[in-house]
């Protein structure tokens, strides 16, 4: 079971979700009540693009095992895809009362924040916080933080943290657009055209910086979660 686990969760990270499900389907013929198995078809049934298939097969891990945070984590990622921010943020937060430790899922529960209006800052800070003291190195994370930061005035705080992202991931185009940002109402100019000439270079040889991308992150989750 844990290598059918294993083999099934690498190809999904090699881009093959759909021979995934292939070799998923085979592994549940043979072990019908693994949760782990279940999770990984559903992960690789989203990872393709199936959101209801994901959501079923994710249904039935946690049927199978009700304390197993990381089903719930990725089911949640299935109601943000389909707009159902309610849902998603009640799994995301089931999943950290199962584990505290997911910086990860801090993160991905801020972005659906982010998404509402009437969220509160206070609260998604506190998550991104959280989120990046838990990995410091995740970009992601960074961004969306000095973003808020900026939307706060809190401009200093806001650059450091675009600074930090540019240094992890050099090719992502909107962290120099949000540093140039931060650096012109900072009354650094020069430095802010700076940016905006270096975003536009990037701009052009990119067709997406989507950086928080969720299936994209995908391959972060796994690392942390298995």
């Amino acid at each position: 079971e844990t290598s059918r686990f294993s083999y099934g969760m690498l190809l999904i990270s090699a881009l093959a979700p759909d021979a995934a499900v292939i070799r998923l389907k085979e592994a549940l013929e043979l072990f019908p009540t693994s949760s782990r198995l279940w999770l990984a078809l559903g992960i690789a049934h989203f990872k393709a693009g199936r959101n209801d298939e994901a959501a079923k097969s994710l249904n039935k891990s946690i049927e199978l095992d009700s304390k197993y945070a990381p089903a719930f984590v990725y089911l949640g990622m299935t109601h943000v895809e389909t707009g159902d921010y309610k849902t998603a943020l009640a799994n995301y937060e089931k999943a950290l009362t199962l584990d505290p430790k997911l910086g990860i899922v801090d993160f991905l529960i801020s972005d659906v924040m982010m998404k509402q209006a009437d969220s509160d800052y206070a609260t998604i800070e506190s998550h991104l916080v959280k989120a990046v003291k838990s990995d410091p190195k995740f970009a992601p994370a960074r961004l969306a933080l000095g973003k808020l930061y900026l939307r706060k005035s809190q401009l200093t705080e806001a650059a450091t943290e675009f600074e930090k992202v540019i240094v992890l991931q050099p090719q992502v185009a909107e962290a120099y657009y949000q540093l140039g940002l931060a650096y012109r109402r900072l009354r650094r100019f020069d430095k802010a055209n700076e940016q905006f000439e270096k975003f536009k270079k990037l701009s052009e040889t990119q067709k997406e910086q989507a950086l928080k991308d969720r299936k994209d992150i995908i391959n972060r989750l796994a690392t942390v979660l298995f």
